[in-house]
């Protein structure tokens, strides 16, 4: 029974998928949309920010501790008392503790942590 279907196989012809051309050329369209999109993906992703930015931002907060710290060195300070002081000098800390945070996300994005 297997030489009977060995030969029938060998009379039939070999069939070939024609494909109509319009469908190729759609196809070929969608890979290199693909291909565009995806090449716009991957340079987003490795882009970075300057480390200049990141510089820049460090000078600034040390700047304003600075003069936060250089402002309260004074004897008499009349609207404000230590613990006022206290919790100012603690929020402006936490302050800058968050936007170094955001600046390391930023430092790597899409990174999954």
């Amino acid at each position: 029974s297997s030489s009977t279907m060995e030969q029938k196989q060998q009379q039939q012809p070999q069939q070939i998928l024609q494909i109509p051309g319009s469908l190729l050329s759609e196809t070929y369209g969608a890979v290199n949309r693909l291909n565009a999109e995806r090449s716009k993906r991957i340079s987003a992703l490795q882009s970075t920010f300057p480390v200049l930015h990141y510089s820049i931002l460090s000078v600034l907060a040390v700047s304003i501790c600075m003069a936060f710290l250089m402002e309260t060195n004074q004897e008499l300070l009349i609207f404000l008392n230590a613990i006022q002081l206290k919790l100012l000098w603690t929020m402006l800390i936490s302050t800058f503790t968050a936007l170094a945070v955001v600046c390391y996300d930023l430092s790597d994005p899409f990174r999954g942590s």
